[in-house]
């Protein structure tokens, strides 16, 4: 399995942006309240994220990669209505919080304050030749 997230910000505000990203990530806000939003968040964007034709090939193999033999919606939707606030917390404890993570910067390397970057980790820049090999 696999986190996957992303913020969008100004080049100047990306130091601030991983902040407040790796703030929720190793502090997570419990709001238990919020379950039933998180559900039905979780049901509509499986059952509607269906990709066009032209990206579907490629979907279904990373389905294959990732174990799954039909449409993944089918089996997360049962675990999904018998998830509680506690499984959520428990995931992220056990798989998200202090763990190692790789992020990734697109912008203009001159508008970006990399010093400020170094507190997050090792800063290494590439080139657009090297991104694309």
């Amino acid at each position: 399995s696999y986190f996957f997230g992303n913020v969008g910000t100004q080049n100047e505000k990306a130091s601030d942006a991983i902040g407040l990203y790796l703030k929720l990530i190793n502090e997570m806000p419990q709001v238990p309240e919020r379950m039933g939003t998180i559900k039905d968040y979780i049901h509509k964007s499986l059952l509607t994220n269906k990709p066009s034709f032209r990206y579907a090939s490629q979907v279904y193999e990373s389905y294959k990669l990732l174990g799954f033999k039909e449409d993944p919606a089918k089996t997360i939707v049962p675990t999904v209505d018998k998830m509680s606030f506690d499984d959520i917390i428990r995931f992220n404890v056990e798989n998200l919080k202090g763990k190692p993570i790789a992020i990734g910067i697109v912008g203009d390397p001159r508008a970006i304050d990399l010093k400020s970057l170094e507190k997050y980790g090792k800063v290494n820049r590439l080139s657009v030749s090297e991104l694309f090999k």
